[in-house]
């Protein structure tokens, strides 16, 4: 009797067998060129009913990629600099783990972006000349503040020369030729992913940067550096409204994110003030 207890207590316990979700279909979506704008287009997620989605935008030949490179919106804009052929891939997964899906489309950018000096783009370019124009914090009130929706500074608004010394010396640099964007940091940049110490940043080669009219938030124009660039701030998305501009200042407004790129779970907004250097 006591062998056959003990046999019994040994035997492992399972739980019933989980069932999975269904696998989820082939994902449906749409792809148009914006109007007027044979470098821009605008894609649209058909299917439903799935836990997630993850656009990819894809590379040319040369592997020159669009500024915004993945997406995880329902409906997004996507503007590509270079010509080329490009495979949109959407990647979706279904609930309750039934694995994920995917399509993709290819599509064809004939011509190079063409950008013209006039209004906006003149005005964060220096009038398009060759040196550009660069905008750096300003010293005012209000320089950085932050809010958990467009336009409110609730949760932080920065004092009159508030900000530290690392950030003050920050450059950011507008070139029309080559749509070329630099960030000079001399030597260092605040980190706020490592309790805002001021330390090295390794940013990426050859940065540029495009400008997307009437996309914004409630359709603001707005400025798309690239993947893993930002403006002011790094926990800042690198796609960024622009709220007032002039040939000595500039105000743009964007979400928080995450070191990776991703949308902060908090759904915060910073402002941020510059001035021309």
């Amino acid at each position: 009797m006591l062998s056959v207890l003990a046999f019994a207590a040994c035997e492992p316990y399972q739980d019933a067998e989980i069932e999975l979700g269904a696998a989820p279909g082939t994902p449906a979506f749409s792809i148009e060129y914006a109007q007027g704008d044979s470098n821009t287009i605008i894609v649209k997620d058909l299917s439903s009913g799935n836990f997630s989605r993850v656009w990819n935008f894809g590379e040319n030949a040369d592997g020159q990629t669009p500024l915004k490179r993945t997406s995880t919106l329902a409906t997004d804009t996507i503007t590509y600099i270079k010509a080329g052929t490009y495979t949109v891939t959407l990647y979706v997964s279904g609930e309750d783990g039934g694995g994920t899906a995917q399509s993709a489309k290819t599509i064809v950018v004939e011509n190079d972006a063409v950008t013209g000096c006039s209004g906006t783009i003149a005005l964060l370019t220096g009038d398009c000349l060759p040196s550009g124009r660069c905008w750096t914090f300003s010293q005012a009130v209000g320089a950085v503040t932050v809010g958990p929706a467009p336009g409110d500074g609730s949760w932080f608004t920065s004092t009159a020369s508030g900000l530290v010394g690392e950030q003050y010396d920050d450059s950011f640099c507008f070139f029309l030729d080559g749509n070329e964007f630099q960030y000079n940091n001399n030597g260092l940049t605040v980190n706020p992913f490592n309790q805002f110490a001021a330390e090295p940043f390794n940013y990426p080669a050859d940065l540029t940067w495009s400008y997307s009219p009437g996309t914004g938030d409630a359709g603001t124009d707005q400025i798309i550096l690239a993947p893993g660039l930002f403006m002011g701030v790094r926990d800042v998305s690198n796609v960024l409204d622009i709220i007032t501009i002039s040939e000595t200042e500039l105000v743009v407004r964007g979400p928080i994110v995450n070191e990776d790129g991703t949308p902060n779970v908090n759904n915060g907004w910073f402002e941020l003030y510059f001035v021309a250097q």
